[in-house]
């Protein structure tokens, strides 16, 4: 019995001393992220694409930067991992470099693809015709095999990157981080934009910032840049693409309910949380709506020569202003002297911009061309949100 309770005290302190263990300094992850990190803007028209260059150049610091950043061998076994991550991405870059300089050039294709539509074959074997075209085309496929695997290799290093944010030894958590946040809205707009401003009333000095966004799906995605000043008022800005680019995965949630962003820097560490409300993000929904303009027509019953097939009224719409929208349901309906009837379709995918979308449905079939409705009504209703688009005409 005595050895029991012996066991039972002794448990709790091997698990305290090992989370000790686990410990890390603002300063420490700072360096590590001046190194790591990506910038963070100061106006928020700077482009947000990743290029080749980029890439290469923050592979190539972190793989050669000191081993010895972390004391806490915890933090150094993380920081050490995340080079061998680091290593393996740049090594993929500079095999789609390698493809890059062996591939033909445009013009070589150009003039391939001229002499094997227009040589005489006669004096000639087949497989000569063209052989720039398909080499060209054996290397970018070849390519975009590779820039698939770098993304996934460089979605591995972030992981690997953000743990070392849960690191940190100080338990106290100071707060004065502005943060806004305007989703893309499931590839609506082409980014997310992530506002910072320093409300800490002073300056911070080579900070370290981890940005990391909660999709209500369960899904998580951690972003770690560096400025090596942040003046106290000053505004931030970073642009995080939603749609697949050859050196980047799409870098946000569908969905955001969270947005907690974690900033470490010599002179302390600071942290706050944004947390998207139901009736916070309808009201976003709301103002990107606005962005919106519909082009319904009514369309009357017709029978169609030729087939005699016949075609109920229904409508056709489109839109432009967003790239798309995430329409869960769409819904016609007609008034006529207090008479209404409606037709539903169940749509659960994205309308793109400029797109017709025609709906017509045999519930529908007593507006004919002889008695039009008076009211018409499209009303859209979205996969994440409570809100309606009514188009009304």
């Amino acid at each position: 019995m005595r050895r029991l309770a012996f066991c039972s005290i002794a448990y709790p302190a091997i698990i305290l001393a090992a989370h000790f263990l686990v410990a890390s300094t603002p300063a420490e992850i700072s360096l590590a992220g001046s190194i790591a990190g990506r910038n963070l803007y100061t106006s928020d028209t700077t482009s947000p694409q990743t290029s080749f260059d980029d890439q290469w150049a923050r592979m190539v610091r972190i793989t050669r930067a000191d081993q010895s950043i972390f004391a806490d061998s915890y933090a150094a076994a993380i920081w050490s991992e995340a080079q061998i991550d680091a290593n393996r991405a740049l090594a993929i870059l500079a095999r789609i470099a390698q493809i890059d300089n062996r591939k033909p050039s445009d013009w070589d294709v150009v003039i391939s693809g001229f002499k094997a539509a227009t040589e005489d074959p006669k004096d000639q074997e087949r497989q000569e015709w063209g052989q720039d075209i398909w080499v060209r085309l054996l290397l970018e496929a070849n390519k975009a095999n590779l820039q698939s695997e770098f993304r996934a290799a460089e979605r591995t290093l972030d992981m690997k990157l953000a743990e070392l944010s849960s690191t940190i030894r100080s338990p106290y958590v100071g707060r004065g981080i502005g943060v806004t946040h305007l989703p893309s809205w499931q590839g609506a707009y082409d980014n997310d934009l992530l506002i910072l401003k320093n409300e800490t009333g002073r300056d911070l000095s080579l900070s370290a910032f981890f940005v990391t966004i909660q999709g209500k799906d369960g899904s998580r995605i951690t972003h770690l840049h560096h400025a090596s000043v942040w003046a106290n008022g000053q505004q931030l800005y970073f642009k995080y693409p939603y749609y697949e680019t050859d050196y980047a995965s799409g870098q946000t949630v569908n969905h955001p309910v969270r947005v907690e962003v974690s900033v470490f820097s010599p002179d302390g560490f600071i942290q706050d949380v944004k947390i998207w409300t139901d009736d916070e993000y309808d009201n976003t929904i709301r103002k990107y709506i606005r962005d919106v303009t519909v082009s319904p027509v009514f369309l009357g019953e017709y029978v169609e020569d030729g087939t005699n097939r016949a075609y109920y009224p229904g409508a056709k719409v489109s839109f432009i202003g967003l790239n798309r929208l995430p329409v869960k349901r769409i819904t016609v309906r007609f008034t006529r002297r207090g008479q209404t009837a409606e037709a539903r379709w169940d749509w659960n995918k994205y309308l793109p911009a400029g797109e017709d979308v025609v709906l017509r449905a045999q519930s529908l079939a007593q507006f004919c061309k002889y008695n039009p409705p008076e009211q018409k009504q499209v009303i859209i209703e979205f996969t994440d949100s409570s809100v309606p688009a009514v188009i009304a005409w």
